[in-house]
């Protein structure tokens, strides 16, 4: 009796917690439909668009798994020079080190029956002609060495050859359509040939057929795709995908490749920067061609964050192909590049952000195979949502990567948004302009195009003292890297919910802004997918606190002797609550630091970025960020802490307790409005850098009077944070996620929807460990859809692209006042400049200084 009787009263809770939840179930379902009915009948003719809709719709949506294919092509090899560097091997311990790392045992293999089965003409006309088909089968026939020298780089074996070619373009066709479909999230195509040199209708570079080109024409023709980003980071350019898709928009081809001025292959005057399509095409194709050696992992990431990353935000393409060639990773003869294999990681993830996650990396160059193998892991690692291993450190840019930087940005400036960031300035004088700030782009040429017969030897090879200084690199590098399962913690109480603020109070920092958070939370079902922490309150919390508040301030608010203001409150839970947050963020360090974490959550209140050493304010009472990071600093023995932060207000707390550090950096995004918006505080502006030997190590970005909106935020993040980020190479990043810039906050009136705040977390996530701290945030919607798709981010689910507006003039300026006083502290801001509105030939240029030494000359001679 007993029994049945609690069996009853279950049944009833459960019953009472599930009409509860259907209630906000029906509800959100009854606005939505009201919103739509809205939408259909409307005076003006506008549409009112559900600025949630887009966050509800991504809730089934999780990483889905990466598929691994494996061609090695065995029979295709040069009979005539065992030593030719496009070889079954690369391909063979490409595959031997992901299997030895167990990188292999984590991807879903390729099987046969997956191949899709389509005629060979079929397959190959998606993108070549007919006359070109013929003629590979034609050359096949036979292994004739002298025909060989009718093509730039390119022999065959054979019908093995013929055979391997297609098979590559199969694989590669059957994995798109695959990953298009939702059967799995991404892959890597381990396979050979090669393919982006190859044009329509001629072999060229190691390539018979264009792999990308035709996978990219598969999944157009079957509308499987609509607009397709093609990254291609081989050291080579690929003209032949460049001149596939020249004057088409449907097709985005973006290029990084050594160019030399056009003295390095394929010399090419069509590498160059101004070659940015035709006809509908204008403006698709974008060459970052490259006139130095040597480059590193720095200047090839600000090239990713000033130029690729925001065109492919604002492109938002369906899919991404990657022609991933290696041949810039260290040691490889052919490119003379000194890209570690991290690097590659960093790009995938950082593209991951983009197109639900789609993306499909085709094997292409790579030359010395042990670099090449590990960057070809790297990139695995980065599609299976592995945490990123850190790039190689680095603070400046060499100045012909600076000039190809802007060169860039001054050719596209007409044709994408994302560019007018970027100033633009009159050039008077082509001699004397300022070079610091001004970037005048001059198109230069000086190679000389190939013509056949072509030579069947001469390429580079590393002498043996090259090779051991590579190898001997590349094992300090590989030594620190690992295959890192990106786990997530969190800390959530509902003892936090014990401070609140006065009964009849309007104030709007109260414990429904988590309740609702953790409402939606379950209702994404992400809960279950994170590692709940304890709060684990230990001995000498408050000489924690002390170490970075006052001893006084501490006290006060142990004793519960904090001054009441309008923001601020505190009540006889307050100092309880505040510990346990304390605790809860300190045992988050501790999980990363002893690698159980990359990265941790705290659903934490009340807030803290304002909290001051003597004083609370902005309903902050401890400042928890800055105590998180003076404990990982000093108990944990971390040696860089940056500390981001996006809510709407600036944390002049947070500035205040690091401003005079090295080791803790600060940076804030926030409403400024002149000194006019809360805290009301001078020291916001743009101006305040730190002082003496800390100058540059604080990073305020205030925007005045506008109301911003996801292009302004987005963009600004690319723009200054990130760069700045990567050079600092912090240990962690701590994130103060204030979400009251978002859409409908009351106390924000900003328009950034949750789904940007879940891209920052994207493309910030490579640098290091993050721990995400909740601060404001007033709009429950808004904050907890935020805080849900910054999980979802980091968990490595697809998140929906945020719709991008124009950027607004007070964005420029703001952006382009914050390079300038942070230029001399970090010089990788050097590729900033205000952008000259023509594009000089260097004819031009020389034709104008030799005008002008004659005009100098005729002024300078004596009369007769």
């Amino acid at each position: 009796m007993r029994y049945s009787s609690r069996v009853n009263k279950m049944e009833k809770k459960q019953k009472s917690v599930s009409v509860h939840t259907n209630k906000r179930e029906s509800l959100r379902e009854f606005i939505k439909e009201r919103r739509k009915m809205a939408g259909r009948v409307m005076a003006s003719g506008d549409v009112i668009e559900d600025p949630y809709e887009a966050a509800y719709s991504y809730k089934l949506k999780k990483k889905q798994r990466t598929l691994y294919a494996y061609e090695p092509a065995l029979e295709h090899y040069n009979v005539f020079d065992a030593d030719y560097p496009e070889n079954p091997q690369r391909s063979v311990l490409i595959h031997e080190r992901l299997k030895e790392s167990g990188i292999l045992d984590k991807v879903c293999k390729l099987t046969e029956d997956q191949h899709l089965l389509i005629e060979d003409d079929e397959l190959l006309k998606l993108a070549h002609s007919m006359d070109h088909i013929n003629n590979i089968r034609y050359l096949c026939r036979e292994v004739n060495h002298e025909d060989c020298g009718l093509y730039d780089s390119i022999y065959w074996r054979a019908m093995d050859t013929y055979h391997a070619a297609v098979q590559a373009a199969r694989v590669c066709v059957s994995m798109a359509a695959a990953i298009m479909v939702n059967d799995y999230g991404n892959g890597f195509a381990n396979v050979r040939p090669p393919g982006h040199h190859a044009s329509t209708d001629m072999p060229n570079g190691y390539c018979i057929f264009n792999n990308v080109a035709i996978t990219a024409e598969y999944l157009l023709s079957l509308g499987l795709a609509k607009k397709i980003l093609i990254v291609d980071y081989d050291v080579h350019h690929g003209q032949g995908i460049q001149r596939r898709f020249y004057d088409r928009k449907e097709v985005l081809y973006f290029s990084i490749h050594r160019f030399d001025e056009g003295r390095y292959w394929p010399c090419l005057p069509e590498s160059n920067f101004t070659y940015i399509g035709e006809k509908e095409g204008l403006g698709f194709n974008i060459n970052v061609p490259l006139n130095n050696i040597g480059l590193t992992d720095v200047e090839y990431m600000a090239i990713i964050l000033n130029i690729l990353l925001p065109v492919a935000y604002e492109y938002t393409p369906d899919i991404v192909l990657v022609a991933a060639g290696y041949d810039a990773c260290l040691g490889c003869p052919e490119g003379s590049m000194n890209v570690t294999p991290a690097f590659y990681g960093h790009v995938i993830t950082a593209l991951s952000g983009l197109a639900n996650g789609k993306i499909l990396c085709i094997l292409e160059g790579g030359y010395y195979p042990p670099s090449m193998a590990e960057g070809v892991a790297s990139t695995i690692r980065a599609l299976l949502g592995y945490s990123c291993d850190q790039t190689a450190h680095g603070y400046y840019l060499k100045p012909g990567v600076v000039d190809t930087i802007n060169d860039v940005k001054q050719i596209l400036k007409p044709y994408w948004n994302c560019f007018q960031l970027d100033p633009e300035v009159e050039i008077e004088d082509i001699f004397s302009y300022d070079r610091y700030n001004q970037h005048m782009a001059v198109e230069k040429y000086y190679g000389t195009m190939l013509e056949p017969p072509f030579e069947k030897t001469g390429y580079p090879k590393l002498t043996v003292e090259e090779e051991r200084l590579a190898a001997s690199k590349l094992h300090i590098l590989v030594s620190d890297y690992a295959v890192k399962e990106y786990k997530i913690g969190y800390i959530y109480s509902d003892k936090f919910k014990l401070h609140k603020p006065p009964k009849k109070s309007t104030i709007v920092e109260a414990p429904v802004r988590i309740e609702e958070l953790m409402h939606k939370l379950k209702y994404f079902q992400l809960l279950n997918r994170m590692l709940k922490f304890q709060l684990r309150v230990q001995d000498g919390w408050e000489e924690i606190i002390r170490a970075t508040h006052s001893t006084e301030y501490v006290d006060r608010v142990i004793n519960e002797e904090v001054d009441q203001r309008p923001d601020l409150y505190t009540n006889e839970f307050t100092s309880e609550v505040c510990q346990s947050v304390i605790m809860g963020l300190l045992n988050l360090a501790v999980g990363i630091n002893d690698g159980k974490l990359h990265a941790g959550v705290a659903l934490v209140r009340p807030p803290g970025h304002h909290a001051k050493r003597n004083e609370g304010g902005g309903f902050c009472v401890l400042n928890n960020v800055a105590v998180l990071a003076n404990y990982m600093i000093k108990k944990l023995n971390f040696k860089r802490v940056l500390i981001i932060d996006f809510d709407v207000h600036h944390g002049d707390g947070t500035q205040e307790l690091t401003y005079e550090r090295r080791d803790i950096m600060y940076m804030s995004m926030h409403r400024f409005d002149n000194g006019k918006f809360f805290p009301n505080w001078e020291r916001s502006n743009y101006n305040f850098i730190g002082s003496g030997k800390y100058a540059g190590f604080n990073v305020n970005i205030p925007f005045n009077e506008a109301k911003m909106g996801n292009s302004d935020y987005l963009f600004t993040w690319f723009k200054i944070v990130l760069p700045i980020a990567y050079c600092y190479t912090p240990d962690c990043i701590i994130i103060s996620a204030g979400f009251d810039a978002g859409i409908n906050d009351p106390l924000g009136s900003y328009n950034i929807s949750p789904e940007t705040f879940a891209h920052m977390i994207q493309t910030v996530k490579p640098i290091a460990p993050i721990i995400l701290s909740l601060e404001g945030g007033y709009n429950s919607e808004t904050t907890s859809l935020g805080m849900v798709l910054c999980v979802k981010s980091l968990l490595g689910d697809p998140i929906p692209v945020p719709k991008l507006d124009p950027i607004q003039s007070e964005t420029v300026t703001t952006v382009t006042n914050v390079i300038k006083v942070l230029k001399p502290y970090w010089p990788i801001l050097f590729s900033n400049k205000a952008l000259g509105k023509k594009v000089y030939s260097q004819e031009e240029v020389d034709h104008l200084r030799e005008n002008m030494t004659k005009v100098e000359e005729t002024q300078t001679s004596p009369d007769v």
